[in-house]
Protein backbone atom coordinates (compact mmCIF):
# COMPACT_ATOMS: atom_id res chain seq x y z
CA UNK A 1 0.00 0.00 0.00
CA UNK A 2 1.03 3.50 -0.85
CA UNK A 3 1.53 6.55 1.36
CA UNK A 4 -1.64 7.67 0.46
CA UNK A 5 -3.62 4.05 0.74
CA UNK A 6 -3.52 3.03 -2.75
CA UNK A 7 -2.87 -0.58 -3.38
CA UNK A 8 -0.49 -1.49 -5.61
CA UNK A 9 0.86 -4.89 -7.32
CA UNK A 10 4.56 -5.36 -6.97
CA UNK A 11 7.09 -8.22 -7.37
CA UNK A 12 9.79 -8.83 -5.05
CA UNK A 13 13.18 -10.61 -5.63
CA UNK A 14 15.05 -11.16 -1.84
CA UNK A 15 17.76 -12.69 -2.29
CA UNK A 16 20.83 -13.83 0.57
CA UNK A 17 24.30 -12.68 1.06
CA UNK A 18 27.08 -12.18 3.15
CA UNK A 19 28.53 -8.78 3.83
CA UNK A 20 31.53 -9.17 6.22
CA UNK A 21 30.93 -12.18 7.28
CA UNK A 22 27.30 -11.74 8.13
CA UNK A 23 24.51 -13.36 6.65
CA UNK A 24 21.96 -10.12 4.69
CA UNK A 25 19.33 -10.31 2.50
CA UNK A 26 19.08 -8.04 -0.14
CA UNK A 27 15.26 -7.22 -1.68
CA UNK A 28 14.31 -5.90 -5.63
CA UNK A 29 10.88 -4.38 -5.29
CA UNK A 30 9.32 -3.71 -9.13
CA UNK A 31 6.23 -2.22 -9.16
CA UNK A 32 3.56 -4.51 -11.47
CA UNK A 33 0.42 -2.59 -11.23
CA UNK A 34 0.27 -2.02 -14.79
CA UNK A 35 1.07 -5.44 -15.65
CA UNK A 36 -1.50 -6.93 -13.35
CA UNK A 37 -3.94 -4.57 -14.88
CA UNK A 38 -3.23 -5.34 -18.49
CA UNK A 39 -3.64 -9.22 -17.16
CA UNK A 40 -7.08 -8.27 -15.78
CA UNK A 41 -7.93 -6.24 -18.65
CA UNK A 42 -6.86 -9.27 -20.93
CA UNK A 43 -8.95 -12.08 -18.77
CA UNK A 44 -11.86 -9.72 -19.00
CA UNK A 45 -11.60 -9.42 -22.33
CA UNK A 46 -11.40 -12.90 -22.98
CA UNK A 47 -14.46 -13.74 -20.68
CA UNK A 48 -16.12 -11.15 -22.70
CA UNK A 49 -15.13 -12.90 -26.13
CA UNK A 50 -16.65 -16.63 -24.45
CA UNK A 51 -19.97 -14.37 -23.38
CA UNK A 52 -20.22 -13.21 -26.70
CA UNK A 53 -19.40 -16.66 -28.75
CA UNK A 54 -21.51 -18.36 -26.63
CA UNK A 55 -24.27 -15.71 -26.63
CA UNK A 56 -24.20 -15.37 -30.49
CA UNK A 57 -27.57 -15.55 -32.05
CA UNK A 58 -25.51 -17.39 -35.03
CA UNK A 59 -23.54 -20.96 -34.87
CA UNK A 60 -20.10 -19.73 -34.19
CA UNK A 61 -17.07 -22.39 -34.47
CA UNK A 62 -13.02 -21.61 -33.63
CA UNK A 63 -11.09 -23.86 -35.62
CA UNK A 64 -7.20 -24.33 -36.18
CA UNK A 65 -6.16 -23.61 -39.73
CA UNK A 66 -6.17 -27.15 -40.38
CA UNK A 67 -9.59 -27.58 -39.54
CA UNK A 68 -9.35 -28.91 -35.59
CA UNK A 69 -12.54 -27.31 -34.30
CA UNK A 70 -11.58 -25.80 -30.69
CA UNK A 71 -14.31 -24.19 -29.54
CA UNK A 72 -18.47 -24.51 -30.72
CA UNK A 73 -21.33 -22.68 -29.37
CA UNK A 74 -24.74 -23.16 -28.71
CA UNK A 75 -25.87 -22.23 -31.96
CA UNK A 76 -23.66 -24.21 -33.57
CA UNK A 77 -24.71 -27.60 -31.84
CA UNK A 78 -28.49 -26.76 -32.72
CA UNK A 79 -27.82 -26.06 -36.44
CA UNK A 80 -25.42 -29.13 -37.26
CA UNK A 81 -26.66 -31.27 -34.08
CA UNK A 82 -23.18 -32.48 -33.47
CA UNK A 83 -21.71 -32.33 -29.97
CA UNK A 84 -17.78 -30.55 -30.11
CA UNK A 85 -15.98 -34.01 -29.36
CA UNK A 86 -18.05 -35.43 -32.44
CA UNK A 87 -16.13 -33.67 -34.86
CA UNK A 88 -13.20 -31.74 -33.06
CA UNK A 89 -10.83 -33.48 -35.69
CA UNK A 90 -10.82 -32.31 -39.38
CA UNK A 91 -10.93 -35.97 -40.43
CA UNK A 92 -14.19 -36.06 -38.48
CA UNK A 93 -16.15 -32.98 -39.69
CA UNK A 94 -16.17 -32.79 -43.52
CA UNK A 95 -17.06 -36.51 -44.17
CA UNK A 96 -20.10 -35.99 -41.70
CA UNK A 97 -20.90 -32.84 -43.55
CA UNK A 98 -20.51 -33.38 -46.92
CA UNK A 99 -21.13 -37.11 -47.38
CA UNK A 100 -20.50 -37.03 -50.54
CA UNK A 101 -16.98 -37.50 -51.47
CA UNK A 102 -17.65 -35.14 -55.41
CA UNK A 103 -19.18 -32.13 -53.23
CA UNK A 104 -16.87 -32.91 -50.01
CA UNK A 105 -13.50 -32.72 -52.53
CA UNK A 106 -15.12 -29.54 -53.59
CA UNK A 107 -16.03 -27.91 -50.35
CA UNK A 108 -12.43 -28.71 -49.27
CA UNK A 109 -10.98 -27.02 -52.04
CA UNK A 110 -13.11 -23.68 -51.75
CA UNK A 111 -12.52 -24.16 -48.10
CA UNK A 112 -8.97 -24.52 -48.35
CA UNK A 113 -8.38 -21.69 -50.94
CA UNK A 114 -10.30 -19.48 -47.95
CA UNK A 115 -8.10 -20.85 -45.07
CA UNK A 116 -4.92 -20.01 -46.96
CA UNK A 117 -6.13 -16.24 -47.97
CA UNK A 118 -7.48 -15.80 -44.77
CA UNK A 119 -4.17 -16.81 -42.89
CA UNK A 120 -2.14 -14.23 -45.64
CA UNK A 121 -4.07 -11.07 -44.96
CA UNK A 122 -5.52 -11.24 -41.46
CA UNK A 123 -8.67 -10.15 -42.77
CA UNK A 124 -12.41 -11.18 -42.68
CA UNK A 125 -13.20 -13.43 -45.96
CA UNK A 126 -16.09 -14.76 -47.23
CA UNK A 127 -15.78 -18.63 -47.93
CA UNK A 128 -18.55 -19.21 -49.49
CA UNK A 129 -21.93 -21.48 -49.46
CA UNK A 130 -21.90 -24.63 -48.68
CA UNK A 131 -24.83 -27.61 -48.90
CA UNK A 132 -23.97 -29.46 -45.55
CA UNK A 133 -26.05 -32.48 -43.85
CA UNK A 134 -26.54 -31.92 -40.24
CA UNK A 135 -26.51 -35.08 -38.04
CA UNK A 136 -30.54 -35.62 -38.30
CA UNK A 137 -30.21 -35.86 -42.02
CA UNK A 138 -31.26 -32.84 -43.35
CA UNK A 139 -29.50 -30.65 -45.77
CA UNK A 140 -28.60 -27.11 -45.30
CA UNK A 141 -27.50 -24.36 -47.24
CA UNK A 142 -25.16 -22.51 -44.56
CA UNK A 143 -22.84 -19.36 -45.72
CA UNK A 144 -19.30 -19.22 -43.97
CA UNK A 145 -18.07 -15.76 -42.72
CA UNK A 146 -14.13 -15.82 -41.43
CA UNK A 147 -12.04 -14.09 -39.71
CA UNK A 148 -8.18 -15.35 -38.77
CA UNK A 149 -7.03 -14.41 -35.46
CA UNK A 150 -4.12 -15.36 -33.63
CA UNK A 151 -5.78 -18.50 -31.46
CA UNK A 152 -7.08 -19.71 -35.23
CA UNK A 153 -10.17 -19.29 -37.72
CA UNK A 154 -13.27 -17.62 -36.04
CA UNK A 155 -15.87 -18.83 -38.38
CA UNK A 156 -19.76 -17.74 -38.58
CA UNK A 157 -21.99 -20.36 -39.87
CA UNK A 158 -25.24 -18.49 -41.21
CA UNK A 159 -28.27 -20.73 -42.48
CA UNK A 160 -29.41 -19.60 -45.44
CA UNK A 161 -31.51 -22.79 -46.35
CA UNK A 162 -34.94 -20.83 -45.61
CA UNK A 163 -33.62 -17.57 -47.72
CA UNK A 164 -32.55 -19.92 -50.60
CA UNK A 165 -35.78 -21.87 -50.28
CA UNK A 166 -37.66 -18.24 -50.26
CA UNK A 167 -35.40 -17.06 -53.25
CA UNK A 168 -35.88 -19.96 -55.19
CA UNK A 169 -40.24 -19.52 -54.46
CA UNK A 170 -40.04 -16.40 -55.48
CA UNK A 171 -37.96 -16.83 -58.57
CA UNK A 172 -40.34 -19.85 -59.66
CA UNK A 173 -43.20 -17.45 -59.08
CA UNK A 174 -41.97 -14.98 -60.86
CA UNK A 175 -41.17 -17.25 -63.72
CA UNK A 176 -44.61 -18.76 -63.78
CA UNK A 177 -45.37 -15.27 -63.54
CA UNK A 178 -43.94 -13.82 -66.37
CA UNK A 179 -44.65 -17.58 -68.51
CA UNK A 180 -48.45 -16.06 -67.67
CA UNK A 181 -48.27 -12.50 -68.46
CA UNK A 182 -46.61 -13.82 -72.01
CA UNK A 183 -49.18 -16.44 -72.23
CA UNK A 184 -52.15 -13.61 -71.16
CA UNK A 185 -50.22 -11.32 -73.37
CA UNK A 186 -50.43 -14.12 -76.39
CA UNK A 187 -54.19 -14.54 -76.14
CA UNK A 188 -55.16 -11.17 -75.46
CA UNK A 189 -53.34 -10.46 -79.17
CA UNK A 190 -55.23 -13.30 -80.31
CA UNK A 191 -58.37 -11.86 -79.26
CA UNK A 192 -57.71 -8.47 -80.38
CA UNK A 193 -56.93 -10.35 -83.96
CA UNK A 194 -59.92 -12.53 -83.75
CA UNK A 195 -62.06 -9.38 -82.97
CA UNK A 196 -60.56 -7.07 -85.52
CA UNK A 197 -61.39 -9.78 -88.09
CA UNK A 198 -65.13 -9.72 -87.31
CA UNK A 199 -67.69 -6.57 -88.70
CA UNK A 200 -68.75 -6.03 -85.58
CA UNK A 201 -67.83 -3.64 -82.83
CA UNK A 202 -65.85 -5.41 -79.95
CA UNK A 203 -64.82 -3.75 -76.59
CA UNK A 204 -64.27 -4.05 -73.28
CA UNK A 205 -64.31 -2.29 -70.32
CA UNK A 206 -63.15 -2.07 -66.41
CA UNK A 207 -65.10 -1.42 -63.27
CA UNK A 208 -65.21 2.07 -63.96
CA UNK A 209 -66.44 1.87 -67.61
CA UNK A 210 -63.38 3.13 -69.29
CA UNK A 211 -62.33 0.84 -72.46
CA UNK A 212 -60.08 -1.59 -72.43
CA UNK A 213 -60.50 -2.94 -75.86
CA UNK A 214 -61.30 -1.14 -78.70
CA UNK A 215 -61.73 -3.51 -82.23
CA UNK A 216 -61.31 -2.48 -85.56
CA UNK A 217 -64.65 -2.01 -86.11
CA UNK A 218 -65.37 -0.02 -83.40
CA UNK A 219 -62.63 2.91 -84.12
CA UNK A 220 -64.61 2.81 -87.36
CA UNK A 221 -67.76 3.10 -85.18
CA UNK A 222 -66.84 6.41 -83.63
CA UNK A 223 -63.83 7.64 -86.37
CA UNK A 224 -61.27 7.53 -83.82
CA UNK A 225 -58.53 4.85 -83.21
CA UNK A 226 -58.64 2.68 -81.02
CA UNK A 227 -55.22 3.92 -79.18
CA UNK A 228 -56.98 7.51 -78.11
CA UNK A 229 -60.00 5.48 -77.14
CA UNK A 230 -58.42 3.36 -74.41
CA UNK A 231 -58.97 4.41 -71.21
CA UNK A 232 -61.97 6.51 -71.74
CA UNK A 233 -65.47 6.21 -70.87
CA UNK A 234 -68.63 6.76 -73.02
CA UNK A 235 -68.82 10.14 -72.57
CA UNK A 236 -65.65 10.91 -74.81
CA UNK A 237 -67.62 9.21 -77.39
CA UNK A 238 -71.09 9.54 -77.42
CA UNK A 239 -73.77 12.65 -76.56
CA UNK A 240 -74.72 13.07 -73.39
CA UNK A 241 -77.97 11.27 -73.21
CA UNK A 242 -76.45 8.00 -75.47
CA UNK A 243 -73.37 8.27 -72.80
CA UNK A 244 -75.45 8.04 -69.72
CA UNK A 245 -77.65 5.18 -71.23
CA UNK A 246 -74.60 3.23 -71.81
CA UNK A 247 -72.89 3.42 -68.54
CA UNK A 248 -76.79 2.87 -66.86
CA UNK A 249 -76.75 -0.65 -68.70
CA UNK A 250 -72.88 -1.40 -68.07
CA UNK A 251 -73.27 -0.65 -64.57
CA UNK A 252 -76.25 -2.68 -64.50
CA UNK A 253 -74.58 -5.80 -66.08
CA UNK A 254 -71.68 -5.94 -64.04
CA UNK A 255 -74.30 -5.19 -60.94
CA UNK A 256 -76.45 -8.22 -61.69
CA UNK A 257 -73.82 -10.12 -63.07
CA UNK A 258 -75.98 -11.45 -65.97
CA UNK A 259 -75.43 -10.80 -70.01
CA UNK A 260 -78.42 -7.92 -71.11
CA UNK A 261 -79.29 -7.60 -74.99
CA UNK A 262 -80.97 -4.59 -76.41
CA UNK A 263 -81.48 -2.42 -79.21
CA UNK A 264 -79.23 0.85 -79.16
CA UNK A 265 -79.71 3.71 -81.30
CA UNK A 266 -76.35 5.36 -81.15
CA UNK A 267 -74.67 8.45 -83.91
CA UNK A 268 -71.92 7.53 -85.02
CA UNK A 269 -69.19 8.54 -87.47
CA UNK A 270 -71.44 7.51 -90.27
CA UNK A 271 -75.06 8.76 -88.93
CA UNK A 272 -77.23 7.26 -86.59
CA UNK A 273 -77.27 3.74 -87.21
CA UNK A 274 -78.96 1.21 -84.69
CA UNK A 275 -77.34 -1.16 -82.79
CA UNK A 276 -77.86 -5.00 -81.27
CA UNK A 277 -76.22 -4.63 -78.69
CA UNK A 278 -74.93 -7.77 -76.69
CA UNK A 279 -73.02 -7.22 -72.60
CA UNK A 280 -71.45 -9.47 -70.52
CA UNK A 281 -70.04 -9.14 -66.80
CA UNK A 282 -65.85 -9.62 -67.44
CA UNK A 283 -64.20 -12.00 -64.56
CA UNK A 284 -60.94 -12.68 -63.50
CA UNK A 285 -59.21 -16.00 -62.91
CA UNK A 286 -61.06 -16.21 -59.40
CA UNK A 287 -64.38 -15.26 -60.95
CA UNK A 288 -65.05 -11.43 -59.88
CA UNK A 289 -66.73 -9.32 -61.72
CA UNK A 290 -63.64 -6.62 -62.97
CA UNK A 291 -65.47 -5.01 -65.77
CA UNK A 292 -67.68 -5.82 -68.94
CA UNK A 293 -67.56 -6.91 -72.52
CA UNK A 294 -69.55 -5.70 -75.40
CA UNK A 295 -70.77 -7.09 -79.07
CA UNK A 296 -72.45 -4.48 -81.22
CA UNK A 297 -73.88 -5.77 -83.99
CA UNK A 298 -75.48 -3.06 -86.74
CA UNK A 299 -78.18 -3.74 -87.70
CA UNK A 300 -79.85 -0.47 -89.39
CA UNK A 301 -80.43 -1.92 -93.08
CA UNK A 302 -82.08 -4.87 -91.30
CA UNK A 303 -84.57 -2.25 -89.45
CA UNK A 304 -85.03 -0.34 -92.25
CA UNK A 305 -85.63 -3.48 -94.80
CA UNK A 306 -88.23 -4.45 -91.30
CA UNK A 307 -90.41 -1.28 -91.28
CA UNK A 308 -90.46 -1.33 -95.38
CA UNK A 309 -91.84 -4.24 -95.21
CA UNK A 310 -94.09 -3.81 -92.46
CA UNK A 311 -95.09 -0.57 -94.78
CA UNK A 312 -95.68 -3.39 -97.04
CA UNK A 313 -97.83 -5.49 -95.41
CA UNK A 314 -99.83 -2.35 -94.18
CA UNK A 315 -100.96 -1.42 -97.53
CA UNK A 316 -101.49 -5.03 -98.60
CA UNK A 317 -104.10 -5.57 -95.50
CA UNK A 318 -105.34 -1.57 -96.64
CA UNK A 319 -105.87 -3.13 -100.16
CA UNK A 320 -107.36 -6.72 -98.79
CA UNK A 321 -109.84 -4.94 -96.84
CA UNK A 322 -110.74 -2.49 -99.40
CA UNK A 323 -111.32 -5.12 -101.88
CA UNK A 324 -113.37 -6.97 -98.79
CA UNK A 325 -115.47 -4.21 -98.12
CA UNK A 326 -115.98 -4.00 -102.17
CA UNK A 327 -116.98 -7.64 -102.25
CA UNK A 328 -119.61 -7.19 -99.73
CA UNK A 329 -121.37 -4.16 -101.52
CA UNK A 330 -121.43 -6.81 -104.54
CA UNK A 331 -122.61 -9.37 -102.92
CA UNK A 332 -125.65 -6.78 -101.42
CA UNK A 333 -126.15 -5.79 -104.53
CA UNK A 334 -126.67 -9.12 -106.69
CA UNK A 335 -128.65 -10.00 -103.60
CA UNK A 336 -131.37 -7.12 -103.82
CA UNK A 337 -131.26 -7.76 -107.55
CA UNK A 338 -132.33 -11.88 -107.12
CA UNK A 339 -134.54 -10.26 -104.91
CA UNK A 340 -136.93 -8.67 -107.70
CA UNK A 341 -139.93 -10.60 -108.39
CA UNK A 342 -140.14 -10.01 -112.27
CA UNK A 343 -144.03 -10.87 -112.06
CA UNK A 344 -144.60 -7.59 -110.64
CA UNK A 345 -142.78 -5.43 -113.24
CA UNK A 346 -145.91 -4.43 -115.41
CA UNK A 347 -145.62 -5.79 -119.17
CA UNK A 348 -145.55 -2.26 -120.69
CA UNK A 349 -142.41 -1.08 -118.33
CA UNK A 350 -140.10 -3.48 -119.46
CA UNK A 351 -139.28 -5.47 -122.97
CA UNK A 352 -136.69 -6.93 -124.42
CA UNK A 353 -133.25 -4.42 -123.96
CA UNK A 354 -134.68 -2.51 -121.08
CA UNK A 355 -132.38 -1.30 -118.65
CA UNK A 356 -132.59 -2.21 -114.63
CA UNK A 357 -130.59 0.09 -112.78
CA UNK A 358 -129.79 -0.73 -108.64
CA UNK A 359 -128.87 2.01 -106.43
CA UNK A 360 -127.61 1.54 -103.44
CA UNK A 361 -129.40 1.98 -100.13
CA UNK A 362 -127.67 5.57 -98.29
Amino acid sequence: RRKGGAVFHVDLIINEMRLDGARKFVGIVRDTTERVKAQEALRESEERFRQLFQDAPVAMGLARLDGTLLAANAHFGQLFGYALDEISGPEAWWPLACPDPDDRAQALARWRAAVADAGKTRQTIEAGEYRMRCKDGTERVVGITSLAIPEGLLSAFIDLTGARRAAQAVAEAQAAARAALEERQQTLEMLVAIADATDDAIFAKDSEGRYLLFNRAASCLVGKPAETVLGLDDRALFPPEQAQMLMVAGRQVMRQEQSLTQEETLDTAAGRRVFLATKGPLRDAAGRVIGLFGINRDITERKQAERERQAGQEAALERQQFVQARLGQLRQRLSKLSSIDVTQIPPDKVGLGSEVIVEDEQ
